[in-house]
């Protein structure tokens, strides 16, 4: 019997495939004389579509007075491995160089399966107005090769030479510019047909037509919102509700949790998308409770394998438990590590304790982002609030 609190959480940003993101339309939108295409959507998000980006070549845009941060997403081939070579802010001081953002360990910023993101902040550099510039690339590997879990091996393939669709999404503090006044979270939450569910009710499952009143379901999301806003000020959207097919109940391949991840398929401007299913493994191994690919995830683009989170439901768990594994998994599909991996490696940030959380002998193993989770009541720092107040996903006011 597995603790309420020891968390299995894996985040790895090689482990899946899915089918290719449709890159729509050759050559992409209209252009501005700057080379981008902004549009405000209404809500606190400004989406720069770059259009179709040619491998290499150095691409601007501008991000205005006010905003909180941005997410970069880069679609390519379907199993290349794609993503940001470097980041430039308006001073011209690097923040992703040869795809790794400053003080990572790994290549964050390279991708896998055709798709790959990077957020700012994600350290503790400054969010800077003015115009960015970034270059976009990758390696066209085969399909068939050995996926790298670790993020540490060597690269290999060949260049990539197709265009690269590249969109940046901003998000925009309305009510002071450049200063974080609250906002509302909107979710969809998509639920594999006949879902095992427990807490408060006995075990059940779960049919179109009855997610939005069943008890179990709802204690989840209810938990869930309520530690969003004691800890990020981040209030309670709209809650949509998805049926998928019910093979997604299990997920125990790279193949199978990257088609549940890409089931994230719900158009919406803003929004976290949430896939839920009853067993979830790296190849029948230890049981995985939560599991998001991207650190960070490809923010409002549905249906690849960035798009969302997944989230397994157990017998034996019980729903605060599962309301923190989203909440940690919502961190790291923001852009968010863990404060310190079992091998050693850090975090980007630099107000976050570090310390063998195993032992849950430190301050750092009631950290959000603790590797295991939260052994008590989860807390976060002020550099881990801004990176999830940052990311577009959720409506700033």
């Amino acid at each position: 019997m597995r603790s309420a609190v020891a968390i299995l959480l894996a985040c790895l940003a090689t482990a899946c495939v899915a089918a290719p993101y449709d890159l729509g339309a050759e050559g992409g939108p209209a252009q501005t004389k700057d080379g981008t295409d902004a549009e405000d959507d209404g809500g606190s998000q400004l989406t720069v579509d770059l259009g179709d980006v040619t491998p290499g070549a150095e691409v601007a845009f501008d991000v205005p007075n006010g905003a909180l941060g941005f997410n970069v997403s880069v679609v390519g081939p379907g199993s290349s491995r794609v993503g940001i070579a470097s980041l430039a802010d308006p001073r011209g001081d690097l923040l992703v160089r040869d795809y790794r953002p400053s003080g990572a360990e790994t290549d964050l910023a390279l991708g896998s399966r055709g798709v790959s993101a990077i957020s700012v902040p994600m350290n503790d550099a400054p969010i800077s107005a003015g115009r960015w510039t970034l270059v976009a690339g990758g390696l066209d590997v085969p399909a068939d090769a050995p996926v790298d879990k670790t993020g540490k091996a060597g690269r290999t393939g060949t260049p990539v030479t197709s265009p690269l669709r590249v969109t940046v999404r901003i998000q925009q503090a309305r009510a002071k510019e450049g200063t974080f006044a609250g906002g509302t979270l909107d979710v969809h939450v998509y639920v594999p047909e006949g879902l095992r569910v427990h807490d408060p009710e006995p075990l059940h499952e779960l049919r179109a037509g009855s997610l939005a009143r069943d008890v179990s379901l709802g204690r989840r999301i209810d938990t869930f919102f309520t530690e969003l806003e004691r800890l990020f000020g981040i209030g309670r959207g709209r809650v949509s509700f998805h049926v998928i097919d019910g093979a997604f109940r299990s997920a125990t391949t790279g193949d199978a949790r990257a088609a549940l991840v890409a089931q994230a398929t719900a158009e919406d401007d803003q929004a976290l998308h949430i896939v839920l299913t009853n067993e979830m493994s790296y190849g029948g191994g230890a049981p995985l409770l939560g599991y998001s690919v991207g650190m960070p995830g490809t923010a409002n683009l549905p249906g690849t394998v960035r798009s969302g989170v997944a989230v397994a439901l157990y017998p034996d768990g019980n729903a605060t438990n599962d309301a923190t594994t989203i909440l940690h998994e919502l961190g790291h599909f923001v852009g968010l590590l863990h404060t310190q991996d079992d091998d050693g490696t850090l975090d980007l940030l630099s107000d976050t304790e570090t310390c063998d959380t195993r032992a849950k002998a430190c301050a750092a193993a009631d950290n959000l982002m603790a590797p295991d989770g939260p052994l008590r009541t989860a807390v976060v720092t002020k550099a881990q609030l801004r990176v999830v107040r940052g990311s577009p996903i959720y409506r700033a006011l």
